[in-house]
């Protein structure tokens, strides 16, 4: 192991980010109402000249045109990673505040900060990054405990969740407002900061760079969700209680009659209407025709493979419809078998409500140990999800074309 750099105070440097293609350039979707209707959850083998995947390369060009897709009907477009950003690192010992200030080709420019809290030892650490502000001290301690980086960083700096500022005609966030070619809404504005914070880390000789997770709880569920298909340098992405455009299901936003909180679970119609901002405009046109919609949250899931996606749940956080977040997960599955790593997607359920409690975090970290460090999962780790049964797809994974090595 290489002992840990000392952390620069202030630095200015430039890196090349990750190019996001703006999907009009590439493809062309239609309009809602020209949709066909599709029941159960689609099909994401199937392409766009309606042949289905049956090789790597296949799945390679698909997984663009898919990607594309979730981008124009989802969440808007975001830009590249930023060509210039001033990192400026202060406080004492392992517990440091990070302020990245980011400088747009047309010259705006805006801010967000970070906390970084570095366990003891030697690096390099694998590295958490959370969109939420602050941690709690059982998280930093699980953390310190388990050798990883914690890094949180503050979304609202980006683009603020408020109903009341929210006048898309003509406010825009500080975010939007410096990249104005592009159709970015706030779910992919926030996951934009993880991005940030991975070039930065990428500088850093004290982070072990195939060991980065993203995480984050309810809409910051569904802001990790979309960073971890975005950004293919996160080894884990790991949304909790993500519920509607995250781990959820769009077609079965509903419990079934079988439960007696039918009717509570976050929708879709629910969802653009509470919070018109989170999503592309492009949604609001299924609100009572989800099952027109060319794609579920399986596919959105599946698009993170072959790196290693977990859902953690409570069983009783109604809101985030987990029965039909695993069935998601199962279908996604579909793909990784594919890809020949089933065993790098998962899905774990506590009893409980909406929160990422301790519980949650040791499931996380219990997965990341398994993914980046090679230790086995305990024993119990899915013993508390929903029996399997009424599946709500009919296909299934062609043949396996790839074992894990190659898939990567």
């Amino acid at each position: 192991m290489k002992s840990m750099k000392p952390l620069f105070l202030t630095a200015t440097f430039l890196f090349a980010g990750l190019a996001v293609a703006e999907p009009a350039e590439q493809y062309t979707f239609p309009k809602a109402d020209d949709l066909p209707i599709i029941e159960n959850l689609p099909d994401p083998f199937v392409m766009q000249d309606g042949k289905r995947v049956e090789t790597l390369e296949d799945w390679q060009k698909h997984r663009e045109y898919l990607k594309a897709m979730v981008q124009h009907y989802m969440y808007g477009v975001r830009p590249p990673a930023p060509e210039q950003v001033e990192v400026q690192v202060t406080g004492e010992g392992l517990n440091k505040t990070i302020t990245f200030k980011i400088t747009a080709p047309g010259g705006k420019s805006f801010s967000f900060d970070a906390g970084m809290i570095i366990p003891p030892g030697t690096g390099p650490f694998p590295v958490v990054i959370r969109n939420n502000r602050g941690t709690d001290i059982s998280q930093i301690e699980m953390a310190a405990e388990r050798g990883y980086i914690m890094i949180s960083y503050n979304r609202e700096q980006l683009d603020e969740d408020q109903i009341v500022s929210k006048s898309k005609s003509n406010n825009r966030t500080p975010a939007q407002d410096a990249y104005p070619e592009y159709s970015w809404e706030t779910i992919m504005c926030w996951s934009w900061g993880t991005t940030v914070i991975i070039d930065w880390l990428q500088t850093q000789d004290f982070v072990d760079m195939k060991g980065i997770v993203a995480t984050g709880h309810s809409r910051g569920g569904k802001t990790a969700l979309i960073a971890g298909i975005m950004d293919e340098r996160i080894a884990l992405t790991v949304p909790s209680g993500s519920g509607a455009g995250g781990s959820g299901n769009w077609r079965f936003g509903d419990f079934g009659g079988e439960y007696k909180e039918e009717g509570i679970a976050e929708s879709l119609s629910k969802v653009t209407r509470t919070f018109p901002y989170w999503f592309s405009p492009e949604l609001n046109a299924f609100r009572g025709q989800e099952d027109r919609l060319p794609f579920d949250l399986h596919t959105v899931k599946a698009l993170v493979a072959p790196r290693a996606l977990l859902s953690t749940d409570g069983t009783e956080d109604w809101w985030a419809n987990p029965k039909n977040a695993q069935r998601t997960t199962e279908a996604a599955k579909e793909v990784y078998k594919f890809l020949g790593v089933p065993e790098k997607i998962g899905h774990h359920f506590r009893g409980g409500g909406h929160a990422q409690n301790a519980e949650d975090w040791r499931a996380l970290f219990d997965f990341a140990d398994f993914v980046i460090k090679g230790k086995p999962l305990p024993e119990d780790f899915y013993n508390n999800n929903y029996p399997a049964g009424h599946t709500q797809w009919d296909w299934q994974s062609p043949a396996p074309i790839a074992t894990s090595t190659e898939a990567q």
